[in-house]
């Protein structure tokens, strides 16, 4: 996880957001079961600039409030594995579209070790039809 990956972080308005990720290692490519390599927290932050001061905190997800799960599936049944997923409720993605937004998603090892998985541009989309 020292090589953080440049993505764009992307939602809808006032849909449920469910965003599975993996993680793999460098080397095989397996999927990484995070639980088992002493990953013990997971967190991603939307906010709304880069400025000297952080910005406004936009969206907050992590292990501690439910917004990401670390669970390993060797198999989701389409032959796909998954290190883990970021969840967000409808209501909770009901906000203002975010504009000139960024994220940074990280998880912390149980030795205290922080990695970047990914950071880049975030868009919460509007909402074009109910």
């Amino acid at each position: 996880m020292s090589d953080p990956k440049q993505r764009y972080f992307i939602a809808e308005q006032g849909r449920t957001l469910k965003h599975w990720f993996a993680i793999r290692n460098p080397l095989t490519s397996a999927v990484y079961n995070l639980a088992t390599e002493g990953y013990t927290v997971g967190s991603l932050q939307v906010r709304d600039a880069t400025v000297d001061d952080g910005g406004l905190l936009l969206l907050d997800r992590s292990t501690a409030n439910g917004g990401v799960n670390l669970t390993y599936i060797a198999n989701d049944g389409a032959g796909k594995s998954w290190s883990g997923y970021i969840y967000a409720s409808a209501s909770t993605m009901n906000t203002a579209p975010w504009v000139d937004a960024v994220y940074e998603f990280i998880l912390t090892h149980s030795g205290g070790d922080i990695g970047v998985v990914s950071r880049g541009p975030a868009m919460l989309i509007p909402k074009v039809a109910n």
